[in-house]
């Protein structure tokens, strides 16, 4: 997960062409009185071409999730994530890992 505690690397994946990439992923779940939704972009990053200011990087994530509590106005937020997988290594529906998806932190086991 890249935190805004990074500000290059959050800069210049929140400058990646986000627009332009179709939703590979879309999950909606309700319960515990909310409904969510949660929708998942990918971009690969090419070394030649610059990188990012995060080493390694292969592919960027860009998780979107809405979230509306009953009875109250809905919430947004965008989450970016790298890994150092290409592409053709994972699928959306496995990464990111459902931690990063729904906020909740989880050690990864991989």
């Amino acid at each position: 997960m890249i935190k805004a505690n990074q500000p290059t690397a959050y800069r210049q994946l929140a400058a990646l062409p986000w627009r332009d990439i179709a939703v590979q992923h879309t999950t909606t779940s309700t319960g515990h009185g909310r409904r969510e939704s949660r929708s998942i972009k990918t971009c690969g990053i090419a070394d030649e071409l610059g990188g990012i200011a995060f080493p390694h990087t292969r592919l960027a994530i860009r998780v979107h999730r809405r979230r509306r509590q009953t009875g109250r106005r809905e919430s947004r937020e965008t989450v970016y994530a790298v890994t150092s997988l290409d592409a053709h290594q994972t699928t959306p529906p496995t990464w990111p890992p459902r931690s990063a998806a729904t906020g909740r932190w989880r050690p990864c086991t991989t």
